[in-house]
Order: structure tokens, then sequence, then C-alpha cells
């Protein structure tokens, strides 16, 4: 027997195996899709919470600016009472 026959018959795969191949395949897209879908679900979710950590961070430091520069007015208006 010749070398390429050889390959070519053990290549060779019956019409019902190939029926659970295709099966097996389309079913292995189909949840590579929802995964796909589930990661940019995540993603999404990420980057919502990225956003507002950072509005949030940024909030805080307005809020501490804010109140350093109540207690400096207070402090000036102490001062100068006792003026």
């Amino acid at each position: 027997m010749r070398a390429g026959a050889r390959v070519t018959s053990s290549v060779r795969i019956r019409s019902s195996d190939k029926d659970q191949l295709i099966a097996e395949l389309r079913q292995q897209l189909f949840d590579l899709k929802n995964q796909e879908r589930d990661y940019r679900g995540v993603n999404d979710e990420i980057f919502s919470m990225d956003n507002r950590y950072k509005l949030l961070s940024e909030e805080k430091v307005r809020s501490e600016m804010e109140g350093r520069a109540r207690l400096d007015r207070g402090m000036d208006e102490i001062a100068d009472c006792r003026k």
C-alpha cells in the first residue's frame, strides 16, 4: 500500500461521525459566542465601575478641599475676633 493511500483511508470519517462532529462544533461555537457576550458584559461593568470610582475620587478631593477652605475661613474668623 502506498503512503498516500494509507493517509486517505485513515482520514475518512463515517457520515454519522461527521454529523456528530458538526453538532459538537456547532455547540462549541454557540458556547464561545455566549462567552464573548458574557465577557463584553463584564468588561462593560468594569468600565462603568472604573468611571464611578474616578467620579467618587474626584468628588472626595473636592469635598476635602471645601472642608479645608471652610476650616481656614473659620480659623480666620476666630483670629479676627481675637484681635
